[in-house]
């Protein structure tokens, strides 16, 4: 577990590996300490470039939640990536989600999801219920026939 600030030089991470990781746009969010430091590695060998990168842990105090909040208040962050294992209070991460998605510079995807999925109120189901009923509603506003999700 672990955090990066890498435009500010300040690498509160065990490992020395980090101090080489370039400054660019990517903010990271990962619940996954082996698999940070791994997707890290080998994201910066195909030319990707950050601003922050959490190695967020079993979150005893600060969740996803508060630092996705945290990359999207920050200018220098255009892209936001996690590995996400579980949302421990799914309503304020729908919250911060809504957030994201009303940045519209952030992501063109994002953006066009957002205004297909507007006036959708269906209730999320399970960790990942928003995100399907969401595509689900996107879907049907868009003609397309989704296939069941388990």
């Amino acid at each position: 577990m672990g955090a990066l600030a890498i435009r500010e030089k300040q690498l509160l991470y065990p490992a020395s590996r980090v101090r080489v990781l370039p400054p660019g746009p990517v903010g990271v969010v990962f619940q996954s300490g082996g698999t940070f430091m791994y997707w890290l590695q080998q994201a910066a060998v195909r030319g990707l470039g950050f601003s922050y990168a959490v190695s967020s842990g079993n979150e005893l105090d600060l969740d996803l939640a508060d630092f996705i909040n945290f990359l999207i208040d920050d200018e220098n962050t255009k892209v936001i990536t996690c590995m996400v294992e579980g949302v421990r209070r799914p309503e304020v991460f729908m919250a911060v989600a809504e957030k994201a998605l009303r940045r519209e510079s952030r992501s063109s995807w994002s953006s066009r999801a957002q205004r297909k999925g507007q006036g959708c109120r269906e209730k999320p189901y399970g960790s990942a219920g928003w995100k399907r009923s969401r595509v689900r509603c996107a879907m049907r506003q868009d003609r397309h026939n989704p296939l069941p999700v388990a």
